[in-house]
């Protein structure tokens, strides 16, 4: 949905694609796992299709809405514990992986004839990121070396 949001396309093809990766995300998470599992699920896609609605297609402004979305969400998990936290904690999985795409698109403004290299650069960083600490673990484990 985040890239959908951000994207140049036509704004009626847009908010067509914004509802129906919603559905299709229920339909299928229902399929899988049943009912009784999805209808938890259900607010939280609403809440993300509303939430995205009231970014209009904004970068930092989505961010920032979904950041404060997350946070309240966090602070609803910290005092009422159980289920509701659960659903909670899943919502800012949600909300957080939206954060990508507007980050990357954030980062990427201002950069002019630069961009390709930006980008390039962003996203060899995230995959050293990804790839390097546990390398290292593992070079470490071969020589004998115990990290704690």
């Amino acid at each position: 949905m985040g890239a959908t949001e951000l994207s140049e396309m036509w704004k009626r093809n847009k908010q067509i694609i914004l509802a129906l990766i919603p559905i299709i995300a229920f339909v299928v998470l229902t399929i899988l796992s049943g009912f009784s599992v999805t209808k938890n699920y259900l607010p939280i896609l609403l809440a993300c299709w509303l939430l995205f609605q009231s970014g209009q297609s904004n970068d930092s402004r989505t961010l920032t809405i979904f950041i404060g979305a997350t946070v309240v969400l966090l602070l609803i998990a910290i005092v009422a514990g159980g289920r509701v936290a659960m659903w909670c904690v899943v919502g800012v999985g949600l909300f957080t992986s939206i954060g990508w795409s507007n980050t990357f698109s954030l980062a990427l403004e201002g950069t002019g004839i630069y961009k390709s290299q930006v980008s390039s650069l962003s996203v060899a960083a995230i995959l050293g990121g990804a790839v390097l600490p546990p390398t290292m673990g593992h070079i470490a484990g071969l020589c004998g070396l115990q990290i704690s």
